[in-house]
């Protein structure tokens, strides 16, 4: 957990945005007609996401958002 968390401060102000999009319990589609941005696009931030927190699933990758605070 600290490993990940030591992550915020790398992401962009748009992964940040997505992240608690996610955690939150969005979907890819109303995540990008809240942000103004391509469904795809939502979906490569998400894939660059859980890459960088070493996750494999949009659950984890919440799970992870809301242990750091981003919920």
């Amino acid at each position: 957990m600290a490993d990940q968390v030591a992550y915020l401060p790398l992401l962009t102000r748009r992964q940040r945005q997505v992240l608690q999009a996610v955690a939150r319990g969005l979907t890819n589609q109303q995540i990008a007609d809240r942000l103004g941005i391509a469904h795809t696009t939502v979906k490569w931030h998400l894939g660059a996401l859980m890459a960088k927190f070493s996750v494999s699933n949009r659950t984890e990758l919440a799970y992870v958002a809301a242990k750091c605070g981003l919920a």
